[in-house]
């Protein structure tokens, strides 16, 4: 029919039409000869020529990352970390990894004996912050919490309030499990939601640091997890801050606060907190984005700040 109303030409190698004059009227068969010698196109995808142009493109594109990423401002331990954020120096940890191990009751106990004598009193709620290192922050607070519980006669709480990324509470498996927020709205009671810190989903250095007092150190989770899905649902700060100031009359409570400023108001635990630490991961940690922090933690509780070193 195509051939008939002349949508197409059938043309050989000379380009001359081969297709012949039909009659519109006829309906009978069209035939076309097809040259004695036939030819056979193939596609075969060239894997190896795909495989060398993709891997150039993502080297490509991850040195053009790192590019970006190192054209602003980090921190680094070979300046004067102290000067550029206007801090104190509070204490200094190595990064914690699952292989990394040794001496760490050493260093743990220095850590938790600098927070110690940073402190005006002897500290009952020591908060915790960072920027953009929530999963790494969540170690850190372990690492504080497993440290003061070296050089403190009282127990230890850990209390996640991450409700956006909630590093604390994933890394421990507490996920689906009551938490603050939970207390907080009247949803379960406090004794309900104090768990013991599990030893199988924490580094191997802190393992050893808890090998001798398992009991001491415990955690709040989050919680609240299908209560935060609903836009209506508000959390109140002041009932956070009553829930914490209750935990610290028996314990030393660790607090693994959201960013600052971010989606949780928490002013009210800032003030009743006798630290307040900002990590920094060397190299990493980004100069505006800490003063950003800096700036909002020192206008609601001055001198009470300084930052904690991760070292890489």
């Amino acid at each position: 029919d195509s051939a008939r109303s002349g949508a197409f030409v059938v043309l050989d190698e000379d380009l001359r039409s081969v297709s012949p004059d039909v009659d519109p009227d006829y309906e009978g068969p069209l035939y076309l000869h097809i040259f004695d010698e036939s030819i056979t196109t193939e596609a075969v995808p060239r894997t190896a020529f795909c495989g060398v142009l993709g891997a150039g493109t993502a080297a490509l594109l991850l040195i053009i990352a790192a590019m970006l990423l190192h054209g602003r401002r980090r921190l680094s331990s070979d300046e004067d970390i102290s000067e550029i954020l206007d801090l104190p120096f509070i204490a200094s940890m190595p990064r914690p990894v699952s292989g990394r191990s040794k001496n760490a009751p050493g260093i743990y106990r220095a850590v938790g004996d600098l927070i110690d004598d940073a402190c005006a009193a002897p500290p009952r709620v020591v908060s915790i912050t960072s920027n953009h290192i929530a999963t790494l922050q969540a170690r850190v607070a372990v690492g504080a919490a497993c440290g003061l519980a070296l050089v403190e006669t009282d127990p230890v709480v850990i209390v996640d309030l991450d409700v956006r990324i909630r590093g604390l509470t994933r890394q421990l498996g507490m996920n689906r499990r009551l938490g603050i927020v939970d207390v907080s709205l009247g949803h379960a009671t406090l004794d309900q939601v104090v768990r013991q810190l599990p030893r199988s989903r924490i580094p191997r250095a802190f393992r050893k640091l808890t090998a001798d007092d398992r009991d001491r150190v415990s955690v709040v989770p989050v919680g609240g997890r299908k209560l935060l899905r609903d836009k209506g649902t508000t959390i109140d700060e002041t009932a956070i801050s009553n829930i914490i100031a209750e935990l610290a009359t028996t314990s030393v409570v660790v607090v693994n606060l959201p960013s600052v400023p971010g989606p949780l108001p928490v002013r009210e635990v800032l003030l009743q907190s006798d630290a307040v630490l900002l990590a920094v991961l060397d190299g990493w940690t980004e100069i505006d984005a800490a003063l950003t922090t800096v700036d909002a933690l020192e206008a609601a509780v001055p001198n009470r700040v300084g930052y904690l070193l991760v070292d890489q």
